[in-house]
């Protein structure tokens, strides 16, 4: 398995579901993501399979839509296509052992079938069960994220990037985690080493200028005389560091959303372009603190 998945049959039905279900501006003129990330992440995955352009605001369709010769990757895709069918409501996910219960659901009226609602996906190994509508069961099938409506082996490296909450997965703590962390210290290429130590490691000198920075837009924005009166000068350097270890946090987990992936380990600069920065990643974040952790263990983790 790859980043290209199974195949890349997938393509074009993906293609097809994110343009069904992106919010859609009237008279065809594009999609916008509203600012939400599971929308957002649709419109650059829109981008990617050559189907449109992206804007501030969302899409636009390309007049011609062509496939592009280097597809994005696979896993991210299936993350997308998961969130998008997540935030439209068209697939939940169930606590294990839940199965026989998500095909026995009554309606106001009595039994319902499964052509009346969503189609149950039966739990597979560690992965528990969830609902989808038809539409998402094929597009998921078409990626070779399920077969024959269970979870298929190769589901479980794109679902621990989900994590739901229903199935209490402890990835952290499990073999796999491990190994991916070892793998991730023992290849770490040098400038991406570089950049986390760079962010991670805060000294007193990074506290001042942070502090000189802080007191400087504060006083562009109040005023000297207002600012003096709220008191904002006496912010202690603990106050300052924890703000800069939260700012500092998100860089990081940024980095990771870009250039770390739990089956190849960090992308070069060319698999991370056709990658997509599949943000709110918690295995991403997850793998973010283990790494910080073991390099700089002095480093205190910033208040979440």
């Amino acid at each position: 398995m790859n980043a290209r998945g199974p195949d890349s049959e997938w393509a074009l039905p993906v293609a097809e579901f994110l343009s069904n279900n992106l919010p859609q501006l009237p008279d065809g003129g594009g999609w916008s993501h509203m600012f939400c990330s599971a929308y957002q992440m649709g419109c650059e995955a829109l981008a990617l399979l050559g189907q449109a352009e992206e804007t501030d605001w969302g899409a636009i369709p390309k007049s011609v839509r062509k496939l592009p010769r280097k597809l994005p990757r696979w896993d991210d895709i299936s993350v997308v296509v998961l969130r998008l069918a997540e935030q439209r409501n068209q697939l939940s996910y169930a606590p294990p052992g839940s199965g026989e219960k998500l095909r026995q659901v009554k309606g106001a009226g009595g039994s319902v079938t499964d052509q009346e609602l969503s189609m149950p996906i039966s739990e597979t190994g560690r992965m528990g069960p969830a609902r989808a509508e038809p539409e998402v069961q094929s597009v998921l099938t078409a990626l070779g994220v399920i077969a024959d409506r269970r979870w298929a082996a190769r589901a479980e490296a794109v679902l621990w990037r989900e994590q739901p909450r229903a199935w209490r997965l402890d990835i952290a703590n499990d073999p796999g985690f491990e190994q991916a962390l070892q793998h991730a210290l023992d290849t770490q290429p040098p400038n991406v080493r570089e950049e986390i130590e760079r962010l991670s490691v805060i000294s007193d000198d990074d506290i001042a200028v942070a502090h000189e920075r802080y007191l400087s837009a504060a006083v562009t924005v109040h005023g000297m005389r207002r600012f003096e009166r709220s008191n904002g000068l006496h912010r202690t350097p603990e106050q300052v560091r924890e703000n800069l270890a939260a700012l500092r946090q998100n860089e990081l987990d940024w980095l990771f959303y870009r250039r770390w992936r739990l089956q190849d380990g960090w992308l070069n600069d060319d698999e991370a372009a056709i990658a997509i920065e599949i943000f709110h990643d918690p295995l991403a974040q997850q793998m973010r603190r283990a790494v910080v952790g073991r390099l700089w263990p002095q480093q205190t983790e910033a208040p979440e």
